[in-house]
């Protein structure tokens, strides 16, 4: 267990560059003030810049990127908002617990929190994960998601503020599956689906809402641990929508949860996909099955990219194989309208 000297002594490290105004009463019970985990990049990155363009206070977790965290400090405080890096493990219930206090230190009464911190690993399929894999991606997506709700279960409950609100970023992976890819990133965001459900009716009573976001292929870095390169663009394009997504597009879906105009808004779950979970892509063609569009696999691929890219595309639209041999490459495929 860490000493109060410990912890004094922690957080004098994990968090800086604020905007140290004087808070009238009123003002610490109407201003929006954020904590948002993983917050230093990406989607966690892209919501704390809005919310600092709307004059709010943010505090932005981080783990590692300590130059990527003091980035998004100083261009939250560039758009107008207030904003201090917090340097905790989600993973650690002690340092949860911290992160929460060293950011109400800085910013007062918590009005909303974004679980958003997540990790994912090498695209594969399931029989060749490691045991530390699954571990690491468990931990943090699932266990580290549920301190954090945990915890902000418990500020927000005391908090004076009249709009409240916990917003989880998941995935559209909890639906799709990810086989061949990330079926534990899959898993832990159905998890967290299932708890924004349970937490929704749990503090619904107590004037707090919980939702969730669930993007789907959106341009961050995080597709960089796949091993598979131009992942976003490649199966990006094959949206409904043509493009892979931007985080700001899911901040933006994240900052209206927050807002008191979602006021009305709990236990939902927003997809920012490009239509990626709907069931047809296109015109049907004639002869195919269900009003889905059949695909047609070139078996002449040199590309090298895994077989498995494919499956993760449309579990709804039929697919016919020149040959039996499996496909390799997503830019193989066609479709015969």
């Amino acid at each position: 267990m860490l000493t109060s000297s410990h912890k004094d002594a922690r957080h004098s490290l994990c968090y800086i560059n604020y905007l140290p105004i004087h808070l009238t009463p009123q003002m610490v019970l109407t201003m929006a003030n954020i904590l948002v985990t993983g917050g230093g990049r990406g989607i966690g990155r892209a919501t704390a810049l809005l919310a600092g363009a709307r004059g709010w206070s943010v505090g932005i977790n981080y783990t590692r990127d300590a130059s990527a965290a003091d980035r998004t400090v100083e261009d939250v405080q560039k758009a107008g908002g207030r904003a201090a890096k917090l340097k905790f493990d989600i993973t650690r219930e002690a340092d949860v617990v911290d992160m929460f206090s060293a950011h109400e230190s800085y910013f007062g009464t918590l009005s909303g929190v974004v679980i958003n911190a997540g990790i994912t690993a090498k695209s594969q399929p399931l029989a060749e994960f490691t045991t530390e894999r699954l571990r690491n991606v468990i931990d943090t997506n699932v266990f580290g998601s549920y301190l954090c709700a945990r915890e902000a279960s418990r500020r927000l409950a005391k908090s004076g503020k009249k709009n409240r609100s916990i917003v989880f970023v998941s995935s559209v992976a909890s639906k799709l599956g990810s086989p061949n890819e990330y079926v534990d990133y899959a898993g832990s965001k159905g998890a967290i689906d299932s708890l924004t459900i349970g937490l929704a009716k749990e503090l619904g009573p107590k004037g707090i809402r919980v939702n969730n976001v669930r993007p789907g292929i959106i341009k961050t870095d995080i597709h960089d641990l796949s091993g598979v390169p131009g992942r976003a663009d490649k199966l990006g394009n094959m949206s409904p929508l043509g493009r892979p997504g931007e985080a700001s597009e899911v901040g933006e879906a994240i900052i209206w949860l927050l807002s008191p105009q979602a006021s009305y808004v709990t236990g939902a779950a927003i997809d920012v996909a490009g239509g990626s979970l709907t069931k047809s892509h296109g015109k049907a063609s004639k002869g195919s099955s269900g009003g889905h569009t059949p695909m047609v696999v070139r078996e002449d691929c040199t590309t090298g990219i895994t077989p498995p890219i494919l499956a993760a595309v449309d579990f709804h639209t039929p697919i016919s194989f020149r040959s039996q041999s499996w496909v390799s490459c997503i830019d193989c495929v066609r479709r015969t309208d």
